[in-house]
């Protein structure tokens, strides 16, 4: 299957190939549901931390007598019971909440997703993308003028990922100060990165690195 290549100024400058089973995948909603939910998973960041009776400072003497009080037993005044003790099953920060993905299962869904934009009109494959100079207005300059023509002015603000090389450290400093737009490497996106952003760019070079470095998990290469 074949797609437009655009240029920069949204232009159809010609046809990229696709191979039809990585980019014409139907929609397994339960795969990306799970492989979405574990990188959610492992991308959280835990702030919270409560003390167990272990970690309150104090508490080491018996407040009062085992027998003959007409109280309750108690050991230790940093009971759970007591105020100012130690909490029962809260949030610690020592908790692990990483969770392990076949490589198959997030490669599979990162073209899955790609699939599904492509079908909606949210994919464009593009020629290759440089500037004359590292400069915030000249990134801004060339992203509008290829929204305008393709979609439209009051697309302008949606969040939009440009997926290119590593080796590309100008464009980056270019577009970080856009903040609708985003820059990541082929072997870096996922498939949550992608569904975080209404619309992707792809320029050729990368697209042949996604596909030779992501396609053999499915076979693809």
């Amino acid at each position: 299957m074949d797609t437009p290549l655009y240029n920069w100024q949204g232009a159809e400058a010609g046809r990229a190939n696709l191979p039809e089973s990585l980019f014409n995948l139907p929609w397994p909603k339960a795969l990306v549901h799970q492989v979405v939910t574990v990188q959610e998973k492992n991308e959280r960041i835990i702030h919270a931390h409560t003390k167990t009776r272990a970690d309150v400072r104090g508490g080491g003497k018996k407040p009062f007598p085992q027998k003959h009080t007409g109280r309750a037993r108690h050991g230790s005044t940093r009971s759970p019971l007591w105020v100012g003790g130690g909490v029962i099953f809260g949030p610690r920060a020592d908790r692990n909440y990483k969770r392990v993905l076949p490589k198959k299962m997030s490669t599979k869904a990162v073209f899955a997703v790609l699939s599904a934009k492509l079908r909606d009109q949210e994919f464009f494959v593009t020629n290759e993308l440089s500037l004359t100079q590292v400069k915030t207005k000249e990134a801004r300059a060339l992203f509008e003028t290829f929204m305008k023509a393709r979609l439209g002015a009051d697309r302008l603000k949606s969040k939009t990922l440009i997926i290119v090389d590593d080796g590309t450290k100008n464009l980056n400093r270019a577009f970080r100060n856009l903040t609708n737009v985003r820059l990541a490497s082929p072997g870096r996106i996922s498939a949550l990165l992608l569904l975080r952003h209404k619309y992707i760019i792809l320029p050729q070079s990368s697209l042949d690195r996604l596909i030779k470095e992501r396609g053999v998990a499915l076979g693809v290469a």
